[in-house]
């Protein structure tokens, strides 16, 4: 009865076969972009005949548009960075896109709250309502960077301000706020960019002040990376400028900034094991702040791969962030505390003295 169902099993499956490559190329094409992933993967090592489909334009369209619906990308007219000399290598990079993208999110927008408002498109604004607006309030995006899904490289669509967006494999995450035109920003107001954990509180701290934060802030320049305690690392930034803020995670995991699309710099280094990070917009000041996570063209080119290139000329910004430099600040911190309040204490006792000679004078 076994050899019997056997039988019948594999003439089946002979008639569907002989079915099968009676279709046309263009109807086996359609069917081929309706399996799975995996079933997709697999069928060019079906027959010559399915793998010459899959190998030629067909295959390369259905690739592409996994991928780019993979990158939540509706529009179908993107490039790759670099056009490769052959069609296998087209498809190559296609599906190794995919293969990284289907398993990441990338983050659209910030998570709201009721001290920050929300103006479209992509604009954030203390709310009204808030008469302090001078207090630090800041927002987070609603998904941490897509290298934090241990995804060293990350397939990213990049806007053209004319042609085309293209695709690039980076190893880097990045994105940008532009401030408001108008006025200079006096000396309270203050914008932070950078990232920070999922429990960074909304009211209260700028990005950098706190652990797993880092921020570079608009006021004085600095960066702050885990304490409230800055270093100089790039120009101040005001009323029209665009900063922007990136994580790379090889051969070391590293936050850089821009501004007004030229690179700062590496600001430090990010521990092991903390590396669950969010893109993090510390506001106090009475303006819009716009963002872009790649949907309209970046100032700065990404493309340029500064990180890559530049890390001997970081070296300055990269040991700011050691153990023993960050003992020695905090040793600085202590000695001119004491040094303070010795001279309030010895300023306050003079005060004192004179006021009892005077006091004794005049008796």
């Amino acid at each position: 009865t076994q050899s019997t169902w056997g039988t019948e099993t594999s003439r089946t499956l002979k008639r569907m076969v002989c079915w099968i490559d009676k279709l046309p190329d263009e109807i086996l094409g359609v069917i081929f972009s309706r399996l799975d992933d995996l079933p997709l993967a697999i069928a060019p090592s079906v027959c010559r005949r399915w793998h010459n489909i899959l190998s030629s334009q067909d295959g390369l369209v259905i690739w592409r548009s996994r991928c780019l619906s993979a990158l939540n990308h509706s529009d179908q007219k993107v490039e790759l960075e670099q056009q490769p000399r052959t069609l296998k290598a087209h498809l190559y990079f296609w599906k190794k896109a995919y293969s990284i993208a289907k398993f990441i999110k990338f983050p659209s927008e910030f998570v709201p709250h009721n001290e920050v408002a929300f103006l479209p498109p992509n604009i954030l604004k203390v709310a009204d309502h808030v008469h302090n607006f001078f207090q630090d309030r800041a927002v987070r995006a609603n998904l941490p960077f897509a290298n934090c899904h241990g995804a060293l490289h990350v397939p990213t669509i990049l806007a053209q301000d004319s042609g085309p967006a293209k695709l690039a494999i980076l190893s880097c995450s990045y994105y940008e706020v532009t401030i408001q035109e108008g006025d200079r920003l006096t000396a309270r107001d203050c914008l932070a960019i950078g990232l920070a954990s999922v429990t960074f509180p909304p009211i209260g701290k700028q990005p950098g002040w706190i652990t797993n934060s880092y921020g570079y802030h608009s006021d004085d320049g600095h960066k702050f990376w885990g304490r409230g305690l800055g270093a100089p690392f790039g120009p101040q930034f005001s009323a029209g400028d665009t900063v922007g803020c990136g994580l790379i995670m090889e051969p070391e995991p590293a936050v850089f900034f821009t501004r007004n699309g030229q690179y700062i710099g590496i600001a430090c280094r990010i521990p092991e094991g903390h590396t669950q990070l969010y893109p993090t917009v510390g506001i106090s000041l009475r303006r819009e702040v716009m963002w872009n996570f790649g949907a309209q063209p970046f100032k700065y080119n990404l493309l340029q791969r500064d990180w890559e290139g530049k890390r001997e000329l970081d070296a300055d910004f990269l040991e700011t962030t050691t153990p023993a430099r960050m003992q020695r600040l905090a040793m600085a911190q202590v000695v001119f505390s004491c040094c303070l309040v010795y001279l309030v204490v010895f300023l306050a006792t003079a005060a004192r003295r004179v006021l009892d000679l005077s006091t004794t004078d005049a008796a």
